[in-house]
């Protein structure tokens, strides 16, 4: 059988959905924060996020042996032990989709922010050159006719 008992199968994979399930959260208030233009919290937010993936990362080496013997035993397992892991493992993939979903749209989100400011900014320049160019003629046409000089 496997070098891995069903307890640190079921433990593994408990602790990365759960981890799943924070990164979830984490990403659901960035988007909240996000619609809210609460950019200062977003950044508290953001670094949450930063550690949370770091510990994935983490556990993703270190559970690299159990995940490669969960491949290999999987179908030796008793069935309601395999269900019970392969049901963390589904509700683990559903969880990182829909992560995966909720970065892409506040991404799309962001960028539309961006894009609105660079074109406020963008006319109010146009606006600023515009009022400078007025002034300039203004003057020009307050000298010509100004009986002092």
């Amino acid at each position: 059988m496997s070098e891995f008992s069903i307890t640190e199968f079921l433990t593994a994979f408990q602790l990365r959905r759960a981890v799943c399930q924070a990164l979830f959260a984490q990403a659901s208030q960035q988007a909240e924060l996000i619609a809210a233009d609460e950019y200062g919290s977003l950044m508290e937010v953001l670094e949450l996020k930063q550690n949370l993936l770091n510990h994935l990362g983490r556990l993703s080496t270190e559970q690299a042996p159990l995940r490669t013997a969960w491949l290999k035993d999987r179908d030796r397992l008793p069935a309601a032990d395999r269900a019970r892991c392969d049901s963390l493992l589904a509700e683990t993939e559903s969880l990182l989709a829909k992560l995966l979903e909720a970065e892409q749209s506040s991404t799309k989100l962001l960028t539309a922010r961006r894009d609105a400011t660079q074109s406020s900014l963008a006319s109010l320049s146009v606006g600023v050159q515009a009022q400078h160019a007025y002034q300039t003629a203004e003057r020009a046409v307050v000298s010509r006719f100004d009986l002092n000089t």
